[in-house]
């Protein structure tokens, strides 16, 4: 999609968008060879939260606050860069991250089998991966393709001939080609119209649409190279996330509509009070670095965590049908209950699983994810921008 400039001490400007279940936030990024990915401009937006939101709820409030964000970078945004020193401020890419519940995943295996052998060629190996994204398996996602989603990602993890992992198959014979693909679609109606919106404030622009679960597996497998197996999980404000890595190129997707404003209202319900203002409470509290507890939160908190906890456990152990678990968990959530998710995996949900070898909980805030981007002075440290920021320093120009 864009790359930054190959011209010693250039650069370029691009935008990221991160939409997800509870929120929705942007960054201007300045890219160069010489630095860090850097981001001068960051915004983010709640979703407006409701007790049982529907999906076209959530898609309403998602896309308001998509429009928001995008006219904020759009305008105030450039500003604030130019007046940082950023050359060409005005962003030439912008790459847009869609968390569940917006798009639909699932990792497929192709296999090619020929007794006589045959030569892989960049054609074989394209024609065999569209071949197979119109042979998707019965399940959500084709179900999602036969209602008309939009596929947005077509990604080849892994390719292996005669059964051996190669990064560069093209002009060599083989009697066997086994390809792993992820594919990533989402709803048609929901990417039309985040599409206008990014386009309308950015015309310029040539953008990229991805899964937040391709992105933060490319991202972290970049980031924590000596690990081939790990588990991703992204507790966004309805929806949680998991994503297992296994082999350093088989993903297993899986999904469940809990996540932190789960907590949220249960606390607010104990309380008696209103769901913005306990989380606006939750926020000085985890600056203070407190945890809620049983005590301060009450039954309906404990019956909400134990929900969760149940459903995340229920969710990985599908996934051990291809052997343990990997050791090491990978989460994020926002910052205010991240202390939380972590007790909880910790507490409630790791004792309850094997793994391969100890299990350890990482968070996405911390350790490798900022030492690999810069957030210029006074420009808010966002977990969920920092990944796509990192992303996007790495990818290459297409075509």
């Amino acid at each position: 999609m864009f790359s930054p400039s190959q011209q010693r001490g250039k650069g370029e400007c691009v935008a990221v968008f991160d939409i997800g279940s509870g929120s929705v936030g942007g960054a201007l990024v300045f890219l160069s060879p010489d630095s860090l990915p850097t981001l001068y401009a960051t915004a983010r937006a709640e979703i407006a939260p409701r007790e049982s939101p529907s999906f076209d709820d959530l898609a309403l409030g998602a896309l308001g606050a998509l429009a928001s964000i995008a006219e904020h970078l759009g305008s105030r945004g450039m500003r604030e860069a130019r007046e940082r020193g950023i050359p060409s401020a005005t962003p030439r890419g912008a790459l847009c991250v869609f968390s569940s519940p917006w798009h639909i995943s699932e990792g497929i295996p192709l296999r090619r089998s020929q007794t006589s052998g045959f030569i892989v060629s960049p054609e074989l190996l394209e024609q065999f991966v569209s071949l197979g994204a119109h042979q998707i398996p019965e399940g959500a996602l084709s179900r999602a393709r036969s209602a008309g989603a939009t596929l947005i990602e077509q990604t080849i993890l892994d390719v292996r001939l005669n059964g051996y992992s190669t990064s560069f198959p093209f002009g060599k014979r083989a009697r066997e080609l086994e390809v792993s693909v992820f594919l990533s679609a989402v709803e048609s109606s929901v990417f039309a119209r985040a599409q206008r919106i990014l386009e309308r404030e950015f015309p310029n622009s040539v953008f990229s649409y991805h899964s937040r679960s391709l992105l933060s597996f490319t991202v972290l497998r970049d980031l924590y190279g000596a690990l081939d197996d790990f588990v991703i999980l992204d507790i966004g404000g309805e929806v949680t996330d998991a994503v297992v890595l296994r082999g350093g190129n088989r993903l297993e997707h899986s999904s469940f509509p809990l996540g932190t404003h789960t907590l949220v209202r249960a606390a607010a319900e104990h309380a008696g009070s209103v769901f913005e203002e306990v989380r606006t409470l939750l926020r000085a509290s985890a600056m203070r670095g407190g945890v809620i507890t049983s005590e301060a939160a009450g039954a309906s908190l404990e019956r909400a965590k134990r929900q969760w906890a149940s459903s995340l456990a229920g969710a990985l152990r599908g996934f051990t049908e291809n052997g343990p678990l990997p050791a090491h968990f990978f989460f994020s959530a926002a910052p205010e209950l991240a202390p939380q998710f972590s007790a909880m995996l910790a507490e409630q949900v790791l004792p309850q699983l094997s793994f391969i070898g100890t299990s350890r909980v990482h968070s996405v805030a911390e350790g490798e994810t900022f030492s690999r981007c810069r957030f210029a002075g006074g420009v808010r440290r966002d977990p969920f921008l920092a990944l796509p920021a990192i992303f996007a320093s790495r990818t290459p120009e297409a075509g």
